[in-house]
């Protein structure tokens, strides 16, 4: 399946067409995301599970997923 924001809309949480506007096209680290998305760290796990999601559907990678959340790197695959 090739990554596009149609299989995002169809397959995705509703959140991840959220993120993927917000997210720039440089890579990204998790604290910076949750400021650019005005969350908190409480709803991080939200995102968490948002972000899996987008990398399963190809739309994200997540670099440093072995290490905390805190130090994820987020880079937007789609374009």
């Amino acid at each position: 399946m090739r990554p596009t924001y149609a299989n995002v809309r169809r397959h995705g949480s509703p959140a991840l067409p959220k993120i993927l506007a917000k997210l720039p096209e440089a890579d990204t680290g998790f604290p910076d995301l949750l400021t650019m998305l005005s969350m908190n760290s409480k709803q991080g796990s939200a995102l968490v599970d948002a972000l899996l999601e987008g990398e399963w559907l190809g739309v994200l990678e997540l670099g440093d997923k072995e290490e905390e959340r805190e130090h994820w790197i987020v880079r937007k695959v789609i374009r």
